[in-house]
């Protein structure tokens, strides 16, 4: 899926996650604007490699699955798409308080999607955020 629709990073740092995706003819609808699950990919991966920026720096194994989805779609992404997520130090927190506890915690991330030629989001979504510590015993 993430070959098809092409998605490049932009920025990754312990504080952010940037990601275009262009829009082409595999990320393109019927009415010229983005595919619905093209725009669910960029939102995925806004949020994922930020948590993943943070999971690696742990020296315990730390699983992570998305538990829950939301967006709401504010006008057309009829350009190339940005997503941004600036929720790292959310996540960091997560992931810490994760490598102290066997127990599975969790976290509501959000994040914007603008096109190349607005400031207004296309789209504002918040992905939940499951994470376990696998190196502890129960």
């Amino acid at each position: 899926m993430l070959g098809y629709a092409k998605p490049k990073i932009v920025e990754l740092s312990s504080q952010r996650c940037v990601v275009k995706i262009p829009l082409r003819w595999r990320t393109k609808n019927h009415l010229r604007s983005m595919y619905f699950g093209a725009l669910c990919i960029g939102a995925e991966i806004s949020v994922g490699l930020l948590a993943m920026e943070h999971i690696q720096k742990q020296s315990h194994k730390i699983d992570l699955i998305f538990k829950d989805f939301h967006a709401d779609f504010l006008k057309k992404g009829d350009r190339d798409v940005t997503f941004v997520c600036d929720s790292g130090e959310e996540l960091k927190n997560l992931i810490d308080q994760s490598s102290q506890s066997s127990q599975r915690l969790e976290t509501s991330i959000s994040g914007y999607a603008y096109t190349n030629q607005s400031d207004e989001p296309v789209m504002k979504y918040s992905l939940t955020i499951s994470v376990k510590n696998r190196s502890i015993s129960c």
